[in-house]
């Protein structure tokens, strides 16, 4: 719980940083991929996804980027969407995936965490809820979640066996109907 808490805690500092203005991009994506997201998706996923600026948005977006302040040092994470390479760099150490395996640059062993897992952790929640749109996902309905005499509606995810490095994990997104 206290991770849990501490990770709040960080992203809700994150999030009152100043970011630079977004450059609007006009969509490419057809009509009929907007229908077909209709049909591909839940439709509670689908409100969503539109209640953070829509998923056909986020499909022109190319790469993301952010930093993470980290004790004495800041961790730069640079993401491309449609390829999921990735990179994270601190002044000690550099880690990614390079589209084949994951990397570690690290000449005086200072990273003691294992890369695989992490490279790409901090992006599914930057990235959140629009990685719920990835190939390979299996939606199913879940019990509501009742909190504080509110009742906030939920989708169960899982993994296909070939997706991803651990396809074993289940995961549930609940939102507020409103």
């Amino acid at each position: 719980m206290k991770y849990f808490t501490s990770l709040l805690i960080i992203l809700t500092i994150m999030a009152c940083k100043e970011r630079p203005a977004n450059v609007e991009v006009e969509s490419d994506v057809p009509v009929s991929q907007q229908e077909a997201n209709q049909t591909k998706y839940p439709s509670k996923l689908m409100k969503v996804f539109d209640a953070h600026g829509g998923l056909e948005k986020w499909r022109t977006m190319k790469s993301l980027a952010y930093d993470i302040p980290k004790d004495g040092f800041v961790e730069r994470h640079t993401i491309n969407l449609y390829s999921r390479k990735d990179r994270v760099d601190t002044p000690d150490y550099s880690m990614g995936y390079d589209g084949r395996v994951v990397w570690l640059v690290d000449s005086d062993s200072k990273y003691g965490g294992d890369p695989v897992f992490y490279h790409n952790l901090m992006f599914y929640f930057y990235a959140m809820p629009f990685v719920l749109a990835d190939d390979g996902i299996i939606y199913r309905d879940t019990e509501d979640l009742v909190f504080d005499g509110k009742s906030y509606p939920g989708i169960g995810i899982s993994y296909e066996s070939n997706i991803g490095t651990s396809p074993k994990d289940e995961y549930f997104i609940h939102f507020d109907p409103d």
